[in-house]
């Protein structure tokens, strides 16, 4: 088990994983991203991750393995789960067990 800080980005429409928290992979020729400065990440297939938030249930999901610095969860996560993101009072928010984690509180359980 390993906890990781994971950026959540509600802009974003994938999940992506860091290719350097993994052995070393090919890169994938047919999977492309681009940053939000309209520059190319090099990906490297997918991999799925049971992920333990602390909200008292366990979830799983694909990542696209890329050479980003830090785990990103997107908005299809979010969506598919029933999480939501409260900026103000720094919350991650699960509608299902109406449970939280507050953001300096929060680092994901990789399983």
């Amino acid at each position: 088990m390993s906890k990781k800080q994971f950026l959540v980005d509600t802009g974003s429409d994938f999940c992506v994983f860091p290719c350097s928290f993994l052995s070393p992979r090919k890169p994938d020729p047919n999977l492309h991203l681009k940053a939000a400065i309209n520059s190319t990440i090099k990906t490297y297939g997918f991999l799925t991750l049971p992920l333990d938030l602390g909200l008292r249930r366990h979830f799983s999901w694909r990542f696209v393995i890329a050479d980003v610095p830090l785990p990103i969860t997107g908005s299809e996560f979010l969506a598919q789960f029933g999480l939501l993101l409260d900026c103000k009072h720094k919350l991650l928010l699960d509608i299902i067990t109406s449970l939280s984690v507050r953001e300096d509180n929060l680092r994901v359980i990789l399983c």
